[in-house]
C-alpha cells in the first residue's frame, strides 16, 4: 500500500507521480502493442469522488482501458463510453480524449455489501450495454452499442472492439487495491493489415502468458514492453502522457443555467444552485446575480 498523509491530495497532484503511454510493433510478426500507466489518473478519480472498492477498481481499469482504444485520436475528437448495468454499481461514464485527458466515475460510488471483499467486481457490474462514441464539437465520428456480459471491463471493451473495428485486438488491464488504488496498468496488442492470423495469435498468446506470470507489472510502460516481449522484435514509436482533466467550468455551469431558465412555477432562482460534475465532482455554486 501506499502511504497517504491525512492531508488530502490536490486534485492534480498524486504520489504516483505522472501517467504515461507507450505505443511500439512487434517485428516481423507486424502487430501492433501499447503498454500503459494510468495509476495516477486512476487514484485522482478515486479521489474526487471518494469511491468504495468496487468503483475505484472499475474505474481503474475504465482509466488504463480508455487511454489505449483513445491512443489514435485525432485533431478534436473524444471517446466516450457509457454503460448501463444490472448490478448494483449501475453502470459508468468516463470520456477520453486526442490529448489522453481523462475524465469519468461509476454511477454509484459505495456498494457497502461489496466494498469489503476482494474480486467483487462482476457482481457490482452485473450486465447489461455499452454505449461508445467517437466525436468531435461538429459531427459524430462513430456510435456503437455493444453488450457487457463477463462484468469485466477488458473483456468487455476487447469485445467492442472486435465488434467495432473488426481488428484482431487483445486487451489485458490489471490493478492492485490495498485500501485504496496501488496500481492501474494495461496492454493492447493489435494485428495490423499485414500480420497473418497465426502470428498475431502466438504473439499474443505468449504475452498474455507472460503478463500473467508476474506478480507485479512494473510501473515504467517501457520496461512492461520490455519485459512481455523480450525475444521479439520490438520497435519502440514514442510515449505520451496521460492525465486526469475534466472540461467543466463554471463559465460553462453559468451559460447552461441562463439557457434552462428560471424554474417555471415562478419563484424565481433558488438562493444558491447547486450543480455538479458527473465525470469530476467538482460542485459549482451559482447565486441568482450571476444568471440575470
Amino acid at each position: 500500500m501506499v502511504e497517504i498523509s491525512d492531508t488530502p491530495t490536490a486534485p492534480g497532484s498524486t504520489p504516483f507521480g505522472k501517467d504515461r503511454l507507450v505505443q511500439g510493433i512487434i517485428e516481423p510478426e507486424e502487430v501492433r502493442i501499447l503498454a500503459v500507466d494510468a495509476t495516477a489518473t486512476a487514484f485522482e478519480a478515486e479521489y474526487r469522488h471518494l469511491s468504495g472498492r468496487c468503483s475505484a477498481e472499475i474505474v481503474a481499469d475504465l482509466c488504463a482501458g480508455a487511454a489505449l482504444l483513445g491512443a489514435d485520436l485525432k485533431n478534436d475528437e473524444r471517446l466516450s463510453f457509457q454503460a448501463r448495468l444490472s448490478g448494483p454499481i449501475g453502470g459508468f461514464l468516463c470520456e477520453i480524449d486526442r490529448d489522453l485527458n481523462f475524465r469519468g466515475s461509476t454511477h454509484k460510488k459505495t456498494v457497502p455489501d461489496l466494498d469489503a471483499e476482494s474480486g467483487r467486481i462482476a457482481d457490482a457490474m452485473g450486465s447489461g450495454s455499452l454505449q461508445v462514441l467517437r466525436s468531435t464539437a461538429a459531427t459524430i465520428v462513430y456510435q456503437g452499442i455493444t453488450t457487457m456480459e463477463a462484468g469485466s471491463v477488458a473483456a468487455d471493451f476487447e469485445r467492442h472492439l472486435s465488434e467495432s473495428q473488426q481488428v484482431a485486438s487483445a486487451l489485458l488491464l490489471r490493478h492492485t487495491y490495498d485500501r485504496q488504488l496501488v496500481s492501474a496498468q494495461g496492454l493492447l496488442l493489435q494485428a495490423l493489415p499485414s500480420a497473418t492470423e497465426s502470428a498475431f495469435e502466438r504473439v499474443t498468446m505468449e504475452i498474455r502468458r507472460r503478463a500473467d506470470a508476474l506478480d507485479a507489472w512494473p510501473r515504467d510502460p517501457e520496461a512492461l514492453l520490455a519485459t512481455v516481449c523480450a525475444g521479439f522484435g520490438l520497435r519502440t514509436l514514442g510515449t505520451r502522457d496521460v492525465r486526469f482533466r475534466c472540461r467543466c467550468s463554471r463559465e460553462r455551469v453559468v451559460d447552461m443555467l441562463r439557457g434552462m431558465g428560471p424554474p417555471e412555477d415562478g419563484s424565481g432562482w433558488p438562493e444558491v444552485s447547486r450543480v455538479g460534475c458527473a465525470f469530476c465532482g467538482d460542485v459549482f455554486e451559482v447565486p441568482p446575480s450571476e444568471l440575470v
